[in-house]
């Protein structure tokens, strides 16, 4: 919605193999087809979940396509490499950026208009989730063989409100 119905974006992935972002990638390249088709993805790279290798994906992205309208990260190392890249080639507000994750640069950015959203996992109830589960192991008790974990979408309005903050820790 961020580059409306037509444009290019680009990946800036995490490393082939690893189960979570490989689905975060499948599960955003499939929407983007679905729902926005006139929307097509320029290119898709991996910064090998390293943030300068990610930065380095990051403008070469932009320099192959200059007319990108938008950037999806899809981990905390591909997110802070295209944040980066995206300051050094003054291309905030330009080139729409989502992130997933969350650490002091990915707050900033969404301040400073350097991102637009934060896709954001709740590590407590990670945790939670998991002591539960083995405790309903250890108890006899058959755990769920998934537990679906929701993903905060957080956009800069969203940074002062209680529940936000509690689950950024800012």
């Amino acid at each position: 919605r961020l580059v409306g119905q037509s444009g290019k974006v680009a990946m800036v992935m995490q490393k082939p193999g690893g189960t979570s972002t490989v689905l975060r990638e499948q599960g955003f390249a499939e929407t983007m087809s679905n729902e926005f088709p006139g929307v097509r993805i320029a290119g898709r790279q991996y910064g090998m979940a390293d943030p300068a290798r990610s930065r380095a994906v990051a403008e070469d992205l932009l320099t192959a396509h200059p007319d990108l309208a938008g950037i999806f990260a899809s981990s905390e190392a591909a997110s802070i490499g295209s944040i980066q890249a995206i300051r050094a080639r003054h291309l905030s507000r330009k080139v729409h950026l989502v992130t997933f994750d969350s650490s002091r640069m990915h707050v900033d950015a969404l301040r400073d208009g350097t991102s637009d959203v934060m896709l954001v996992q709740d590590p407590f109830r990670l945790g939670y989730e998991a002591v539960k589960s083995l405790a309903d192991k250890l108890d006899g008790k058959i755990p769920p063989k998934h537990v679906e974990l929701p993903v905060h979408v957080i956009a800069k309005a969203d940074l002062d409100r209680p529940d936000v903050r509690t689950l950024l820790k800012i």
